[in-house]
């Protein structure tokens, strides 16, 4: 229990600084940009942003598994600079036996642009507060997408760890502005392939369709809501499942 606690010290103390900082340091920027804004001068991007959300979603479920088929909350913190980002994700099931705390992910993300396509590489640390034994897991993947219309993106996760196996996902989505308030809906597919990884066998295992409409509180507050469905391609490994969500952001 004392290193479950740890865990959600950690994320929770991690998601306040972030969303202080992003306050302080957020779309108002530095003192110098402010001052170069006054001027009539465009400001540069920051060299480095932060951020931190919490979703609310009816029910957790990822790469189609049906982690918990409840209400869960999903908090999260993020800080990016140059191309690299590190993030830290968590999901809070509120009425699962035992601890509440049930997942703690830390995912290290570099992305650059070239020419026409962005190419990532990773790393995620997914930790099981709520699992008796096997409690860590460790992945790296890579990827490429095509920023455009569809948006069209591949990734390849290797689990080096207790998932030890790969996952592929093929994703299309493309987003669209509604009216001058700075509405956006972006609707999404993704196709995915499971080698061995949580499971025993290998083939097309699920696709995942939704939609999120995402609008701007204020300069730093956004808000969101999707909708989403997972069509399983393998009765064996978990069942089709429809879950929604909703989001408050602040960067």
């Amino acid at each position: 229990m004392a290193t479950t606690w740890t865990f959600r010290s950690r994320l929770m103390v991690a998601t306040v600084i972030v969303a202080v900082m992003s306050l302080v340091f957020g779309a108002g920027g530095s003192a110098a940009a402010q001052s170069a804004s006054a001027e009539g001068q465009a400001a540069s991007p920051p060299a480095v942003s932060v951020g931190a959300s919490t979703t609310v979603v009816s029910a957790y479920v990822w790469r189609g598994w049906v982690v918990a088929d409840e209400i869960c909350m999903q908090p999260s913190a993020w800080i990016k600079a140059r191309g690299l980002t590190i993030s830290a994700w968590g999901n809070v099931w509120p009425h699962n036996e035992g601890d509440s705390f049930t997942e703690h992910d830390l995912t290290v993300d570099y992305t650059r642009a070239a020419g026409r396509w962005q190419l990532s590489a990773g790393y995620i640390n997914y930790f099981f507060s709520s699992l008796d034994s096997g409690r860590w897991s460790n992945e790296l993947y890579v990827g490429a997408a095509i920023p455009g219309p569809l948006n069209p993106s591949l990734r390849v996760y290797q689990d080096v760890h207790q998932g030890s196996g790969t996952y592929v996902s093929f994703g299309v989505s493309h987003g669209a502005t509604v009216g001058s308030k700075g509405l956006s809906i972006t609707p999404s597919a993704v196709l995915g392939y499971n080698n061995n990884q949580w499971v025993d066998g290998s083939g097309w295992s699920d696709v995942s369709v939704g939609a999120v409409v995402a609008f701007p509180l204020n300069g730093h507050v956004d808000a969101s809501a999707s909708m989403n469905y997972s069509r399983s391609l393998n009765k064996d490994w978990f069942p089709s499942k429809a879950w929604g969500g909703v989001t408050v952001s602040v960067h």
